[in-house]
């Protein structure tokens, strides 16, 4: 079933690759973009680089074990010595006290002691062998108490965790609003191309009509000349309008993930849909706030941190180790396993008060971003209040450019009647169709700013 699905989707992005005229509405290009947009994509990494530090940290948890190991070898690694032969002193033991008493009988003339008895020591030879010493072992180090430190450190690796979340989300409004805007860009430049065609349309054949006029001597050339400017500006007009689309497709492509030579259209058009409830100038939904509220929480717990390091720390060490060599005399000296088991306590006792500096700094630095953070709230608060004008002018903008295409519309219907029987000039009814073009391109600019002032006002009250 898995497969089946990848080759479905694989499929739906080949088809959009080939088919010259893909028609996409607005939700199937922010579900592509918040699954494909680069942006989202390294938000992604981020937080998988937090998840897998957190898990990380837990694992100070338990113990270490660890294994080493060497050899040393040395082309001259041995050592002789000689213990030449003679005659030893004896001793007898003492009946009352036990202790040993040397068997001495007279003085010598030298003043050295002549014993009554001597045993003969035949010498000795050592010879010792360093060249070849193998050693190996496996040790385990389990922290009981490190102040607080580990659980600390684990504490804030999931914070940064939950950043990562919430930057996260903060990419997901980011990259919703651009595609928005995107999207409804690609809609007003298309509809303005259409007009900028129609406009044209609409001059050509003016121009054809005054045209066959000059030539049957009904109309000056004058006249002629002036439809031939307008039509002159009605085909630039048409080329910055096709120019517009072609930029409008690749932003678009870029905020979807797609390549940018992807010819894809939209399927919606603007809709004049108002919110239905404004929302109050709050913005505690925001994920800034959020945001910097974990901030702040993680310079909490990075002070506990910087306490720990001047806590008591104690730890169990065991360790198994083998060593093979040296030899005396060709004989193996070591070549066994030895067992052995520390605890280790390291108390911090006096280090002249760089814990208290280091915590206060840290202080220091969490009282600067409860500032920041009051500060970005009215700043938000701010954004807020602004987007809500926005919108409420737009929508106003929206109004008044309909009704004044409108009007335009009808102006132009009337110049073109009168010109027909010769009441209008064509220099009027030539204004009267640049009236009729800016009404039109206001009103559909107007539509596509509505949406996106929409669309930044839900962004602005945390509602994406």
């Amino acid at each position: 079933m898995k497969r089946i699905f990848l080759l479905i989707l694989t499929f739906s992005f080949a088809v959009i690759d080939v088919d010259a005229q893909q028609k996409l509405p607005l939700d199937s290009c922010v579900s592509m973009a918040l699954s494909q947009n680069k942006l989202m994509a390294k938000a992604e990494k981020t937080f998988s680089k937090q998840d897998a530090q957190a898990e990380t940290y837990k694992t100070n948890r338990l113990p270490k074990f660890s294994l080493t190991g060497g050899a040393v070898l040395m082309s001259d690694g041995g050592f002789e010595y000689n213990v030449p032969e003679g005659y030893l002193p004896t001793f007898s033991p003492d009946a009352a006290t036990g202790a040993l008493k040397p068997n001495v009988i007279a003085q010598g003339a030298d003043g050295s002691p002549i014993f009554s008895s001597y045993a003969f020591f035949p010498g000795l030879n050592l010879d010792l062998d360093f060249s070849k010493i193998i050693m190996g072992g496996v040790s385990v180090q389990q922290p009981i108490y490190m102040g607080g430190k580990i659980e600390t450190a684990i504490k804030m690796s999931q914070t940064g965790k939950e950043m990562a979340d919430l930057n996260r989300n903060l990419v997901r409004s980011e990259v919703i609003l651009n595609t928005n805007e995107a999207y409804y860009k690609l809609v007003e430049v298309l509809e303005l191309q259409k007009a900028a065609e129609s406009y044209r349309d609409v001059v050509s054949e003016l121009y054809r009509n005054v045209q066959n006029a000059y030539e049957i001597g009904m109309r000056p050339q004058n006249d002629v000349l002036k439809v031939r400017s307008k039509l002159n500006e009605a085909e630039l007009k048409v080329r910055q309008a096709q120019n517009g689309v072609k930029v409008a497709k690749m932003n678009l492509c870029h905020c979807m993930g797609l390549p940018l030579d992807t010819d894809i259209l939209p399927a919606d058009s603007v809709i004049v849909d108002q919110i239905d409830d404004l929302p109050p100038i709050d913005v505690s939904s925001r994920t800034e706030t959020a945001l910097l509220g974990k901030k702040i929480d993680l310079k909490v717990t990075e002070q506990k941190l910087v306490e720990a390091d001047f806590r008591p720390q104690v730890a169990v060490v065991g360790a198994a180790n083998y060593i093979w060599g040296p030899e005396l005399n060709d004989e193996q000296l070591f070549n066994d396993v030895k067992f052995s088991a520390a605890l280790t306590v390291n108390v911090p006792l006096f280090h002249w008060g760089e814990g208290k500096k280091k915590s206060s700094a840290i202080r220091f630095e969490k009282e600067e971003l409860e500032l920041e953070k009051a500060d970005l709230t009215e700043k938000m608060q701010m954004e807020l209040a602004l987007a809500l004008n926005a919108y409420d002018e737009a929508l106003l903008e929206v109004q008044l450019t309909k009704i004044s295409l409108d009007q335009a519309a009808e102006n132009m219907r009337v110049a073109k009647d009168m010109y027909d029987i010769g009441e209008e000039t064509l220099a009027g009814y030539l204004e009267s169709q640049t009236v009729w073009t800016k009404a039109n391109t206001d009103y559909v600019t107007a539509k596509g700013n509505f949406q996106v002032a929409k669309v930044k006002v839900l962004k602005a009250a945390g509602r994406m």
